[in-house]
């Protein structure tokens, strides 16, 4: 499921929800993601990016779809980055992320870059 609005700003700001249902089969827990995505531009080559990733299991107390496995996590990451326009259909991003609330997981930070390249 997704959902998305953009706001009529001279930022041109936007949010998007996303959510899913992944099965996983075996004795490995089924899993409920959702993700949230919002940003603005700063100035007309750089937008900034705050991003929120949720994953659980889905026997998880907090979500209480199933009772099939007892196997329970969940995991929260923030992603807060920026994208630099550099040519046409170039773009670089650079951010730092970090989960800021876990159970059962592993807990871990880190910094990336990426390309956007449009075609």
């Amino acid at each position: 499921m997704l959902w998305g609005s953009s706001f009529l700003d001279a930022r041109q700001s936007f949010f998007n929800l996303e959510t899913a249902y992944k099965i996983r089969g075996g004795n490995n827990p089924d899993e409920i993601k959702v993700d949230a995505t919002g940003g603005t531009y700063l100035a007309s080559k750089t937008m900034a990016l705050a991003q929120l990733f949720s994953t659980a299991s889905a026997g998880h107390e907090a979500i209480s779809i199933t009772t099939r496995n007892p196997s329970d996590f969940y995991t929260q990451k923030l992603e807060l980055s920026l994208v630099q326009k550099v040519k046409k259909n170039l773009s670089i991003q650079m951010g730092v992320y970090g989960e800021i609330f876990n159970e059962n997981s592993a807990r871990g930070t880190g910094a990336f870059i990426s390309l956007w390249i449009r075609r």
